[in-house]
Order: structure tokens, then C-alpha cells, then sequence
């Protein structure tokens, strides 16, 4: 298989085995590099909401800023309106 350094695809799955290794930030990190404007070409709307949406979820499991507005965006692309009120009760406020 060979990977295109500006596809975002390879971010997000090198993102999700991180998560699921327990690195959060450095989830976190490949998912801003998967949203970055010159990766983030490679994504179809979907696709970018549901990485927003987890980058969103890594920012309010590690504490930094900005989930409210991948959330925003997120639903903006997708129109889905259930997912984001899932994880709404653990972000800490103010934002």
C-alpha cells in the first residue's frame, strides 16, 4: 500500500491507533495535520466532520480549547445534531 504524505486518510488512521494506544496528543497532533488546509483538500465533507468531531472529543479529553468550534463546524458539515450534545456535558466551561 502506498501512502500519499498530503492524503489526509493516513493522518486519521495513524491518529485513531494512537488513541486507541492511549496517546492522545499525539492523536491529537495527526488530526492537525489531517485538518491542516493542504491535507485536508483530500477529505469529502463527511470525512472532515467526522474528524473534526474527534479531534473535538481528544480536545476535551485532554484538557486544551477549540472542541466547541470543530463541534460548530462539524455539524455545519454533516448536519448531525446528536453526536456533539454526547460529549457536550464533558467540556469544561468557560470554553
Amino acid at each position: 500500500m502506498s501512502l500519499d504524505p498530503n492524503d489526509a486518510t493516513s493522518h486519521i488512521l495513524k491518529a485513531l491507533v494512537l488513541e486507541l494506544q492511549g496517546f492522545r496528543t499525539s492523536a491529537l497532533d495527526s488530526l492537525d495535520v489531517a485538518l491542516s488546509p493542504m491535507d485536508a483538500k483530500s477529505l469529502s465533507g463527511d470525512e472532515r466532520g467526522d474528524a473534526l468531531y474527534k479531534r473535538a472529543e481528544l480536545r476535551v479529553a485532554v484538557g486544551g480549547g477549540g472542541a466547541v468550534e470543530d463541534l460548530v463546524e462539524s455539524v455545519r458539515l454533516k448536519g448531525d445534531n446528536e453526536r456533539p450534545i454526547k460529549i457536550w456535558p464533558e467540556m469544561r466551561w468557560p470554553p
